[in-house]
């Protein structure tokens, strides 16, 4: 099963783009990710279901200057995986916060940084964004 859906991811088109600030406790100004998962194929894909289950399955790479973080949902404990179809020529959008680090947030330090989203093995493109205080 795993295979089959690192398979299926492969058939997918990821596109990154930043949105609304995020609401945040940290005092901080940060685009939200908004991440457009796309099946460029004629057949249908299976991906993770809305919510809980994409959020898990989801990486965010992080870069500034030389620092390199990976970030990912997390609920501390054991989540049953849920798929759903993405039929052929469709897309969804997921709003993925660079502030999420398992459970919660982590603050990132202030200026230029840059992300990526990957799904299994499939990675989207690179976007630029600023991190500064409120």
């Amino acid at each position: 099963m795993e295979h089959s859906n690192n398979h299926q991811h492969a058939a997918l088109e990821l596109e990154l783009a930043t949105g609304a600030p995020v609401d945040n406790r940290l005092g901080l100004v940060v685009p939200q990710l908004v991440l457009t998962i796309r099946n460029d194929t004629a057949a249908d894909v299976e991906i993770p279901a809305h919510g809980l289950p994409m959020m898990l399955a989801l990486q965010t790479k992080l870069v500034h200057g030389d620092e390199a973080i990976e970030r990912s949902a997390g609920t501390g404990k054991q989540v049953a995986p849920r798929l759903r179809t993405l039929p052929a020529g469709q897309s969804v959008q997921v709003n993925v916060s660079p502030l999420d680090d398992g459970p919660g947030e982590s603050a990132l330090d202030e200026g230029a940084w840059t992300a990526t989203i990957c799904l299994g093995a499939v990675c989207s493109n690179a976007v630029s964004f600023s991190v500064a205080k409120r």
